[in-house]
């Protein structure tokens, strides 16, 4: 079993194979370093974890205990099947466009270059492409086509730097859903952040 605790560390309760006893908790730091806090509670004990690969012996049918703190080097040996299937934290770029138009220019260009190259050096992967505009102009009629259009082109840009077009899946919002709520017919031009991904601004 894998859970996120408040996005901070992993929890990993597996049966260990080696250096590890057999039903261990450990908690592993983010892929920032950080780490959260979990309580282990069994047969009416409970046990605190706080700190980088605190562990807890977790036997059926006995109270946990806290046990000497695991390595990095036996958790990536002995839980590493586990490891390789936790979700990744999501790569996030954001492609801004002109107002009301849906091609791609020299700093949009360069968004998807950062986009590509981290996808090139991810294995398994998974892109999702969503378009937005802002709320300027009739929602139904002009916001929700450019949106997609939007979308359809930065799909068409990854898919022309060889990104498989099996792995990307668009979504589009036009006015609705906005990074920043804002009234109808009021613009929201907004400068790119320095690492984005996702159409944004009409």
């Amino acid at each position: 079993m894998i859970a996120r605790i408040a996005t901070l560390a992993l929890v990993l309760l597996l049966a260990a194979c080696g250096g590890l006893p057999g039903n261990v908790v450990v908690l592993i730091p983010d892929e920032n370093g950080g780490v959260g806090k979990a309580m282990v509670t069994s047969k009416g004990s409970t046990v605190g974890l706080d700190g980088a690969f605190a562990s807890a012996e977790t036997d059926p049918g006995q109270a946990p205990a806290k046990i000497a703190p695991a390595t990095k080097e036996q958790v990536d040996k002995e839980f590493a099947g586990a490891l390789a299937a936790t979700p990744r934290v999501p790569a996030v770029f954001r492609v801004f466009f002109a107002n009301a138009r849906s091609d791609l220019d020299a700093k949009a260009i360069a968004v998807l270059d950062m986009a590509v190259a981290t996808a090139n050096a991810t294995p398994n992967l998974d892109i999702s492409v969503v378009g937005h505009t802002d709320a300027l102009g009739n929602n139904t009629g002009e916001n929700m086509p450019l949106s997609l259009h939007r979308a359809e082109t930065v799909r068409a840009a990854l898919v022309a730097a060889g990104i498989p077009a099996a792995v990307i899946d668009i979504a589009y919002f036009g006015a609705n859903d906005p990074l920043v709520p804002n009234r109808p017919g009021v613009p929201e031009p907004r400068k790119p952040p320095r690492r984005d991904y996702d159409p944004m601004s009409r």
